[in-house]
């Protein structure tokens, strides 16, 4: 599975027609990104929590798309 990391939601929707164009079954859900941002006002690290898309083709999770500012520059 490769893990793809973009910057907006609005890529994210644009991935999920592109795949589903392409006949992949597409879901939305919420994923962990590994990555560790602090705040400017504290060390305390942000929420992780992201928005993503899973894309399965034939049976198998082909690729996995992240919206995470941070990881994907």
């Amino acid at each position: 599975m490769e893990t793809i990391y973009v910057s907006t939601r609005k890529e994210l929707t644009e991935q999920l027609a592109n795949n589903r164009a392409n006949g992949a079954t597409c879901y939305r859900i919420r994923t962990g990104c590994r990555c560790w941002a602090p705040t400017d006002e504290n060390m305390y690290p942000r929420a992780n929590q992201r928005n993503g898309i899973l894309v399965i083709n034939d049976d198998r999770v082909v690729a996995q798309y992240v919206k995470c500012r941070i990881c994907s520059k």
